[in-house]
């Protein structure tokens, strides 16, 4: 057995045509920085709404405003619920965030590359 037989395997037409590697690397590029932005602005946004909570609260604690807490949770929750199920759930995330997916990678050719990428980017942000 000579180890150069051992070493021929045939690779799928998806990944030997021409073009692909350069589709598949533009993909994972595109993924990784588009995770690194999205994971940078989601905190940012993150401070900015527990600023914005913690502002209102300190107003509400004075008497300067009245924050009527309940009606805003339930305008919250009927604007962000997704499944129509009355109740943020872990299920109205995943909606959401397969959504944002979607959005990110329509028409693009080098889609995998880029779900991978963009979960790397989201973990290294």
């Amino acid at each position: 057995m000579s180890g150069k037989d051992d070493l021929n395997v045939e690779l799928p037409p998806e990944i030997t045509k021409p073009g692909s590697a350069k589709e598949i690397s533009i993909g994972c590029l595109a993924g990784f920085c588009s995770g690194y932005a999205t994971k940078k602005l989601s905190k940012k946004a993150g401070v900015a709404l527990g600023a914005g909570f913690i502002g209102i609260q300190a107003l509400n604690h004075t008497g300067l405003v009245t924050v009527h807490w309940d009606v805003l949770e339930k305008k919250l929750v009927k604007s962000l619920d997704q499944d129509n199920d009355g109740k943020l759930t872990q299920k109205d995330l995943n909606i959401v965030s397969a959504r944002y997916l979607h959005l990110l990678t329509q028409d693009l050719p080098f889609a995998g590359g880029f779900a991978a990428s963009f979960a790397l980017g989201m973990k290294y942000g």
